[in-house]
Protein backbone atom coordinates (compact mmCIF):
# COMPACT_ATOMS: atom_id res chain seq x y z
CA UNK A 1 0.00 0.00 0.00
CA UNK A 2 1.43 2.87 -0.98
CA UNK A 3 0.81 6.34 1.18
CA UNK A 4 3.10 8.34 -1.09
CA UNK A 5 0.48 11.78 -2.07
CA UNK A 6 0.94 13.19 -5.75
CA UNK A 7 1.34 16.66 -4.79
CA UNK A 8 1.55 17.40 -8.46
CA UNK A 9 -2.05 15.70 -9.42
CA UNK A 10 -3.13 17.79 -6.60
CA UNK A 11 -1.70 20.85 -8.32
CA UNK A 12 -2.87 20.19 -11.64
CA UNK A 13 -6.55 19.54 -10.03
CA UNK A 14 -6.45 22.85 -7.87
CA UNK A 15 -5.28 24.75 -10.78
CA UNK A 16 -7.66 23.30 -13.11
CA UNK A 17 -10.43 24.03 -10.89
CA UNK A 18 -9.47 27.72 -9.77
CA UNK A 19 -9.43 28.35 -13.97
CA UNK A 20 -12.54 27.32 -14.41
CA UNK A 21 -14.08 29.31 -11.39
CA UNK A 22 -11.86 32.71 -12.96
CA UNK A 23 -13.24 31.69 -16.53
CA UNK A 24 -17.04 31.77 -14.80
CA UNK A 25 -16.27 34.80 -12.92
CA UNK A 26 -14.74 36.73 -16.06
CA UNK A 27 -18.17 35.51 -18.54
CA UNK A 28 -20.82 36.57 -15.92
CA UNK A 29 -18.96 40.05 -15.36
CA UNK A 30 -18.65 40.53 -19.50
CA UNK A 31 -22.31 39.26 -20.38
CA UNK A 32 -23.02 41.72 -17.12
CA UNK A 33 -21.61 44.55 -18.63
CA UNK A 34 -22.37 43.29 -22.93
CA UNK A 35 -25.81 42.81 -22.08
CA UNK A 36 -27.06 46.16 -21.99
CA UNK A 37 -24.84 47.26 -24.77
CA UNK A 38 -26.30 44.71 -26.72
CA UNK A 39 -29.97 45.89 -26.14
CA UNK A 40 -28.89 49.19 -26.84
CA UNK A 41 -27.57 47.87 -30.02
CA UNK A 42 -30.81 46.05 -30.57
CA UNK A 43 -32.76 48.91 -29.72
CA UNK A 44 -30.63 51.52 -32.74
CA UNK A 45 -31.03 48.22 -35.31
CA UNK A 46 -34.86 48.71 -34.51
CA UNK A 47 -35.12 52.49 -34.73
CA UNK A 48 -32.84 52.22 -38.60
CA UNK A 49 -34.96 49.37 -39.67
CA UNK A 50 -38.59 50.89 -38.71
CA UNK A 51 -36.87 54.44 -40.51
CA UNK A 52 -35.73 51.98 -43.52
CA UNK A 53 -39.64 51.06 -44.04
CA UNK A 54 -40.97 54.43 -43.36
CA UNK A 55 -38.50 55.58 -46.13
CA UNK A 56 -39.83 53.01 -48.40
CA UNK A 57 -43.65 53.90 -47.68
CA UNK A 58 -42.62 57.95 -48.19
CA UNK A 59 -40.92 57.31 -50.93
CA UNK A 60 -43.62 54.92 -52.51
CA UNK A 61 -46.24 58.16 -51.74
CA UNK A 62 -43.95 60.13 -53.72
CA UNK A 63 -43.71 58.34 -56.42
CA UNK A 64 -47.40 57.81 -56.92
CA UNK A 65 -48.20 61.17 -56.17
CA UNK A 66 -45.65 62.23 -59.30
CA UNK A 67 -47.53 59.92 -61.68
CA UNK A 68 -51.08 61.43 -60.39
CA UNK A 69 -49.43 64.83 -61.05
CA UNK A 70 -47.93 63.69 -64.57
CA UNK A 71 -51.19 62.21 -65.51
CA UNK A 72 -53.45 65.58 -64.49
CA UNK A 73 -50.62 67.32 -66.42
CA UNK A 74 -51.50 64.82 -69.67
CA UNK A 75 -55.10 65.45 -68.99
CA UNK A 76 -54.99 69.10 -68.70
CA UNK A 77 -52.25 69.79 -71.22
CA UNK A 78 -50.25 71.88 -68.50
CA UNK A 79 -46.67 71.01 -68.23
CA UNK A 80 -44.18 71.57 -65.49
CA UNK A 81 -40.49 72.25 -65.32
Amino acid sequence: MSDKIDYKRIQNIVESAIDMKVRQIIDEEITEKLTPLRNDIDKVLKIVSDTRQEQVLTQAKVDRHDDEIKELQTFTGFATA
